[in-house]
């Protein structure tokens, strides 16, 4: 399991302390390839990839932040190609 926020890590750690938890930054990939490293050295290989990555943006489209849903596109769609090339990567 990951998280980004390190308070949330630690929650998730109090109610799973039997789980891998890493830290993960989705908006850099050297963050994404630490954790696939981490993963693979822990597992062996990486069978199945969930992005469970998301967050909200609630605005009126007239009253709407460019950056803002930018940012929400990045998230939802850039990441998964992201990870689904970081992760499939052979030299990990």
């Amino acid at each position: 399991m990951t998280a980004q926020d390190p308070a949330a890590l630690n929650a998730l750690e109090q109610a799973y302390p039997e789980q891998s938890l890493l830290r993960l930054d989705l908006s850099g990939r050297a963050s994404m390839e630490q954790a696939v490293r981490e993963t693979v050295r822990h597992f062996g290989a990486i069978d199945v990839l969930v992005n469970n990555a998301g967050h909200g943006y609630r605005a009126a489209i007239e009253e709407s932040e460019a950056a803002a849903v930018d940012e929400l596109f990045r998230t939802a769609l850039q990441v998964v190609q992201d990870w689904a090339e970081t992760s499939c990567q052979s030299d990990f």
